[in-house]
């Protein structure tokens, strides 16, 4: 982001002064039908290649603006409904596979289970255990109430969350008959929390979720689930395909801006070939201004 807006601030800079040399560099003022420079860039600006078209028809950059234009516009549309898409399908996803009431079984099993100061402690788990206390005090586990963006987020992110995924739940806190049984709480007395960890003993080993990917739920001690798994990668092809849009709409940018500098270029160079290619004198002629004589220069063209 910050070289986008270095890059941003770099051409700014470039296309005043290509506008302050061209009017510098204008010292003689001719009457004749001149491109204004300023004109062109604002067009160009707003619509690339309309500056180039107002100088100079024939200017093939004049075309090309606007088909990079439109191109920038397809791709950032197409990404961002891709993005758009997607996240409906994640949040899909999440609704039929993570079920909030099986988070705030496991998660109230745990923290009475584990009750002392630590995070997983009613100490720091006030009131109903994380939403808010009489003194509205946060506690360690505070998923959102409703679906909101952070509940789609915090339930993919933080393992704390992981509770509600049906096949975790499955595996973990229910028998073969769908029934809760309290998990099989592990603490890594290593850790300066006393996290869990270490959930190697299913509560029902034959769920058809644990035989599918039996070693990576074992070698991750109660931290894995295949639908979380399956919910983030969606999570994150979202994220690319709308980060994908943005770039485009940063392309858009940086195109306006380039036909801008390009319209400067183009008007200069019009005007230059205009009086070159016309048959215009100059001269230097005595003057009675102010009852002294000044030189002056008269512009003047053959017919």
């Amino acid at each position: 982001m910050k070289s986008k807006i270095l890059g941003t601030i770099i051409m700014m800079v470039i296309v005043c002064n290509i506008f302050a040399q061209e009017i510098v560099n204008d010292i003689i003022q001719v009457n004749y039908d001149k491109k204004s420079a300023r004109k062109a860039m604002i067009l160009s600006g707003i619509f690339p290649g309309a500056g180039q078209l107002y100088a100079d028809k024939s200017s093939i950059t004049g075309y090309l603006f606007p088909i990079i234009e439109i191109g920038m516009w397809a791709g950032y549309l197409y990404y961002a409904n891709a993005g758009n898409s997607k996240e409906e399908d994640f949040k899909k996803y999440a609704d039929e596979h993570y079920t909030r009431t099986y988070y705030e079984t496991v998660r109230d099993d745990l923290v009475g289970v584990y009750n002392d100061d630590s995070d997983y402690g009613a100490a720091n788990n006030p009131g109903h255990y994380g939403y808010y206390d009489d003194n509205h005090d946060e506690g360690f586990f505070r998923l959102d109430e409703d679906n909101t963006q952070h509940y789609y987020e915090d339930i993919g992110k933080y393992d704390k969350y992981i509770f509600g995924w049906n096949d975790w739940y499955g595996i973990y806190a229910s028998d073969e008959d769908g029934e809760f049984v309290s998990p099989n709480w592990g603490w890594d007395v290593t850790e300066e929390d006393n996290v869990w960890a270490n959930m190697v003993s299913p509560t029902n080993p034959n769920h058809p979720d644990y035989l599918a990917n039996k070693t990576l739920y074992d070698q991750q001690g109660g931290k894995y689930s295949t639908f979380r798994e399956e919910y983030i990668d969606m999570r994150n092809e979202s994220k690319a395909l709308h980060t994908t849009s943005r770039n485009f709409n940063f392309g858009m940018f940086i195109n306006h801006i380039a036909s801008a500098i390009d319209a400067v270029r183009v008007t200069r160079n019009r005007n230059l070939k205009y009086v070159a290619s016309n048959d215009l004198k100059i001269h230097v002629i005595p003057t009675w201004i102010n009852d002294n004589f000044s030189p002056t220069l008269l512009v003047s063209k053959g017919f």
